[in-house]
């Protein structure tokens, strides 16, 4: 597998789906295409309504229930019914795997060099709270906004906002590669005149 399929990208240099696959390239629908994608809204849209009237009868729970039981028969046998489909599958979890080979070595390089920083942010949200629990028992009543305000200050010394400031910059997060860029062409709401 190549290093682009790990981190996100695939052989032809579009976004990996979550099932490890490649995104198909973005194209507009031709005026058949869209006529065909409108088609099967109308008849997802009738299949909608027919579950929803099965809710409304008495008894019928268990028949709504054994038709998705069925369904997901077929979905798992076709999955696994021919050639093609097993060596997709075994591709999926190759990928999987080389993906937490990955991952485990970032994790490997990432964590010796971040024990100060657990240390360092390890127990903030304690101490804070106990420092509450002081004001209160000390004043018989919550802490205003300011009041609240003084007392996180005491406990944000410059090492604690350096590891939040380290934490909020994407660079530095040890699994930053194996994460879609939130701002690419890829990670944008497909257009209802796009096929993706």
């Amino acid at each position: 597998m190549s290093k682009d399929a790990i981190y996100g990208r695939g052989p032809n240099g579009r976004a990996i789906r979550k099932d490890g696959g490649e995104r198909k390239e973005r194209r507009t629908l031709t005026p058949s295409e869209r006529l065909a994608q409108l088609a099967q809204q109308t008849i997802n849209a009738r299949a909608s309504i027919g579950r929803a009237i099965f809710g409304t009868l008495p008894g019928m729970s268990a028949f709504v229930s054994g038709i998705g039981t069925f369904r997901r028969w077929i979905r798992d046998a076709r999955s696994y019914a021919t050639e093609d489909a097993r060596i997709a599958r075994r591709a999926y979890f190759q990928r999987q795997l080389d993906t937490i080979d990955a991952k485990g070595e970032a994790a490997e390089g990432w964590l010796p060099g971040a024990d100060k920083a657990v240390t360092t942010i390890s127990g903030l949200y304690q101490n804070i709270g106990e420092a509450v629990e002081d004001f209160v028992r000390k004043n018989g009543r919550e802490p205003t906004a300011a009041e609240g305000e003084t007392i996180v200050s005491r406990f944000l010394s410059e090492d604690v906002r350096k590891v939040v400031e380290d934490a909020n910059d994407p660079d530095n997060d040890p699994f930053h590669d194996f994460r879609r860029d939130a701002d690419s062409e890829d990670a944008e709401d497909t257009d209802a005149d796009t096929l993706d």
